[in-house]
């Protein structure tokens, strides 16, 4: 179980990514304090890309180009680590300076 910070992104094909992610930080699997998310909000941005997958219950859309915390399973893969969501939160409705 990781969380990342990064961008939120649509890419081809319905598919969301975070980009300029931090690297994934090990977390357990309860839902983030808020302390965890303002703690998470000042983490600066990386150059990472991650792949959300099981994104569907989440409503994206509305969140695109927000910076958000994601939590859940990483997979790495030659392209492009996922992370198997089990959970989204918005930290900021910018991303980025």
């Amino acid at each position: 179980m990781v969380q990342v910070v990064g961008c939120l992104t649509k890419a081809a094909g319905d598919t969301w990514m975070l980009t300029n992610s931090s690297g994934p930080v090990l977390t357990n699997d309860q839902p983030p304090k808020a302390d965890a998310l303002e703690h998470a909000d000042a983490q600066p941005l990386g150059t990472g890309r991650v792949r959300l997958v099981s994104a569907n219950p989440f409503s994206l859309d509305a969140h695109q180009g927000h910076k958000m915390y994601a939590k859940g399973l990483i997979y790495h893969a030659p392209d492009t680590d996922r992370i198997n969501l089990i959970s989204l939160e918005m930290l900021s409705q910018r991303c980025g300076s």
